[in-house]
This record gives structure tokens, sequence and C-alpha cells, in this order.
């Protein structure tokens, strides 16, 4: 979390003024926000370990499961104390979400781990032939940085200087070890890999639900949570937390079922990411909501994100009323221009025949091609 901090009302005015913070870490804002680094760490983990908890309590179950048996306290997204996973209020227990196909739920949450993997944006730009933008999140030693004339901010802008993770491992400027201690010196950082658009998270959890169902675009949430919640733990973990459980997911189904038994080829991996990548045609127009920004209230609507894709998603599949236009992301994004945009690239897709639910989307009221 780095940026521009004004001293003033005046040098927010002259940019030439402003006093820069380019190794600010979310732990600097926590201490200057008078608040306990250990705790507020440690809380975070807590919000990760419930997911982890509960995706790993559904695997145990799949056999039980594959042979007809109720899900039991598989139902509802909530952890033991009966608090919504991830901190997302749109799972509280007296809330809509009940998950009667855990296996769909599991193949959104997998697809969520690698949205943002370098090697599955390679492999998606080498089958469309698109440019994408790549990187990993890992630990930066940053006394080491700062000695060797690196920033966090430019480790983050990285991409096209010929600067390689070896490079900086080498340099002891960063770690590719699974895991280290914040404690030890590390902060999580970011490595620029490849300069290039990104992808809209907005549209890869609506691509998620019309390929797999709702239950899918709420695992894949679930790992976007835990990407948001990551930034600042104990441990710091090469790739993130939500790769490595996302990985996990996948292996530890096939030790249950056989090899290549998951539900989920690496080709749908990349649909999705092709569909939810910002391109020419949709930039502008695709958000990419931070975790925040999918569960914050929009005071017009009364709804948050998440609720407007989810009826998006609803109406699409069974019919009904199109959600009320909303401002979306930090670009503010009105969600009719965003839907119309997903649309014309989801259509485009579904004439290949590529996407494993591949008829177009109905013509919807409010959501019509011009």
């Amino acid at each position: 979390m780095n940026g521009d901090w004004a001293l003033d009302p005046s040098a927010r005015a002259k940019p030439e003024n402003n006093i820069r913070y380019p190794n600010t870490s979310i732990e600097d804002i926590i201490t200057t926000l008078g608040e306990k680094v250990n705790r507020v760490h440690h809380e975070r983990q807590k919000i990760i370990d419930d997911i982890s908890k509960y995706i790993d309590s559904v695997l145990e179950n799949l056999p039980d499961i594959r042979e007809g048996n109720t899900l039991n306290k598989h139902t509802q997204l909530i952890n033991k104390k009966g608090e919504p996973l991830g901190g997302i209020r749109f799972f509280d227990k007296y809330g809509p979400p009940h998950i009667t196909n855990p296996v769909n739920f599991l193949i959104g949450a997998y697809i969520g781990g690698c949205l943002d993997n370098a090697e599955w944006r390679t492999k998606t730009e080498e089958r469309f032939g698109i440019s994408m933008h790549k990187g990993v999140c890992c630990a930066v030693n940053l006394e080491a940085a700062q000695e060797k004339g690196y920033t966090l901010n430019s480790l983050a802008s990285l991409g096209g200087k010929g600067v390689s993770l070896g490079d900086l491992s080498k340099r002891g400027i960063i770690s590719t070890n699974p895991s280290e201690k914040y404690s030890d010196g590390f902060v999580s950082g970011f490595i620029e890999l490849q300069k290039g658009a990104g992808v809209s998270d907005d549209a890869a959890l609506i691509s998620v639900g019309l390929q797999y169902g709702l239950e899918a675009a709420y695992g894949f949430l679930l790992m976007d949570a835990i990407d948001t919640w990551d930034k600042a733990t104990p441990y710091i973990t090469f790739g993130g937390q939500d790769e490595r459980i996302g990985s996990r997911i996948k292996k530890d189904y096939e030790s249950l079922f056989g090899a290549n038994s998951f539900p989920c080829s690496d080709d749908e991996v990349t649909n999705i990411i092709y569909l939810s990548a910002i391109d020419s045609s949709n930039q502008g127009y695709f958000p990419s909501c931070s975790q925040r920004r999918f569960v914050e209230v929009n005071k017009q609507t009364g709804l948050c994100a998440i609720q407007s894709h989810v009826a998006f998603i609803n109406i699409v599949k069974q019919g009904g009323y199109f959600p009320p236009t909303m401002k979306l992301a930090f670009k503010q994004v009105p969600s009719d221009m965003f839907y119309k945009a997903f649309r014309e690239k989801y259509d485009k897709m579904s004439e290949t025949g590529k996407l494993r639910n591949s008829a177009p989307l109905p013509y919807l009221n409010g959501c019509d091609k011009k």
C-alpha cells in the first residue's frame, strides 16, 4: 500500500510539493492508526484460516456427499461461531447463500486462486494471443532493498526493465521461500514481471457464476477475500495464500478421486481469465472491485456490487428484473455499461464454442446491445 501523502490542502493542490512515501507498508499504516501490528496480523490471519478450514471440511466430506448424504454443516458460508466467512455480511447466517453443490464451490475457489497467478496468465496469453499484466506477491527484505536502491513502489513497477525474480532473490532483496515471518524483517510486496492490462474481478466473478453457478461464484469471492486479507499477516506467503490454497484444492480432490478427476480443465481456467481480461475494447467499462468495493453498499440503490452481480447471474439463468444501475469500483463504472461490455465479450467467445455453457446471453432490459 504505497502512495502520496499530502501535508496540507495547499500541498495537495501542488503535486510538486507532495512528499512521497514509496516504502509505506500496511503495517506502517496500522501503527500510524494506533493499532498493534501483532493483533491486527492475527485477526486478519484468522479470517483466512476460517475460509481455509471451511474448504478443508468440504473436501473431507466429499466422499460422503458424493454418495448422496446431506451436506449438514456445509449449507452456510459461516465459521464455527456463526460469523460470515471473509467478514462478508452477504454470507451472514440469516442471508441467502446455501451451498448445495460443494464441488462447484470448490471449482470457483480453485479458479479464484489461479486468476492472478503469473503462470496461468502466461497460459492465457499463449492460448488467446493477448498480453496481460503479470507479477507476484512475495516477502521483501526492506532493508536490503533500500541498500540496493529499490523501494516497494519501484519493485511494483519493474516490468520491462529486465530484472527477474532470480536476480532479486540472489541479491537478498526478496525471498522465494514458501513463506517468511514478518517479524524477521520482511514485508509483503508486489514484484511486477510484465506491464500490461490486468483483469476485472467483477467480470471474473460473473464468468464463474455463469459457467458453474452461484456457489462457484461464492467460492471465487472468498478466494478474492483471502487475497485482500493476506497483505498483512504474520507470515508472508510466496504467491499469496489464495494461490497456495487454490492449488491445494485440486491436489486434495484428486487424491480422493484419482488423477485428472478434478472437474475443471486448464482450458476452462484460461477461459475465465480471458473473459475477465481488460483490453482495448472494454477498457474503461471493465471495473475491478477491491474486496471493500464488492461489499460497500451503494447509497442510491441500497445494494452492494456482489448483490448486483448475483442478480445479473440470476436473471440470465432464471429470468427476473435487471438490477438498478450503480457505480462500480474505484473508477465508478456504471454497472449497466459494464454488463453491456461483458455481454459483448462473452457472446463473442460463446460463438467459438470454447465455453462449457456456450449459449449467448439473452437480451435483457437495461443491458441490450446498441
